[in-house]
């Protein structure tokens, strides 16, 4: 996956009324595969419902701050190529890879010394984690219960919610040595964090695409697919 580049568009200063507007305008000047950064003072939701009702299969919509000051939101034209019905494995696999790519970019901050730049960036990606947990939480793991008749607490997702517990506390504390640091942060610190972290992480992740989102897919039609993505896009 290569790094996205992104177009800052900050709406706060402009009445309302003019906002969607320079935003679509914004979004169709994007060539495939290039960003849009939105930078809101409230939840851009009703602007995710346009996007959907209006140009479905053609973007990815990724929060990388949700407040209170501000919300940014990173919307990405996708390829002409991906226009079309969304998967499950589709775009969760593709969270997966853009959450790695932050978390690139957090890596080689820390190892720099760059700690400024490594908390702005480790923001982004607990912003988008914790975002991707909700949406397999709120979502994806009570429609796959339905489908196949399986108790939370007795079937696969269970054990995916437990190694979800696991990845928030890591979180937490990556968060608290690098973002709150008290005294000052060091790459030990966050290195002892990020192996509990990587080692669940990537378990966690390789289960999900091997097992979990195919096997969704193939519980759902094309209808049920698109309902999903759209619901896990507004969780």
């Amino acid at each position: 996956m290569t790094t996205t580049t992104r177009t800052v568009t900050d709406v706060r200063t402009l009445p309302p009324k003019e906002r969607h507007s320079l935003i679509f305008r914004t979004f169709e000047g994007l060539a495939p595969g290039e960003a849009m950064e939105l930078v809101n003072d409230h939840d851009p939701k009703p602007l995710l419902y346009q996007f959907q009702a209006e140009r479905w299969g053609t973007f990815d919509w990724s929060p990388l701050e949700e407040g209170p000051e501000a919300w940014r939101i990173e919307i990405r034209k996708r390829g002409r190529d991906q226009v079309t019905d969304r998967a499950v494995f589709e775009y969760l696999a593709w969270d997966h890879d853009r959450l790695e790519e932050i978390y690139r970019g957090f890596q080689a901050h820390c190892r720099s010394g760059a700690w400024s730049e490594a908390a702005r960036e480790f923001g982004e990606f607990r912003t988008g984690l914790e975002r991707h947990i909700r949406m397999e939480e709120k979502v994806l793991f009570p429609a796959f219960e339905r489908a196949t008749n399986q108790p939370g607490d007795r079937g696969p997702t269970g054990v995916m919610l437990m190694e979800h517990e696991q990845i928030k506390r890591a979180l937490l504390m990556i968060h608290e040595v690098v973002v709150m640091p008290a005294p000052k942060p060091t790459l030990d610190r966050v290195i002892k964090w990020e192996t509990e972290l990587l080692t669940v992480l990537s378990a966690h992740n390789e289960k999900e695409e091997g097992i979990l989102y195919p096997w969704m897919d193939e519980l759902s039609d094309t209808r049920k697919r698109d309902d999903l993505v759209k619901a896990m896009q507004s969780a």
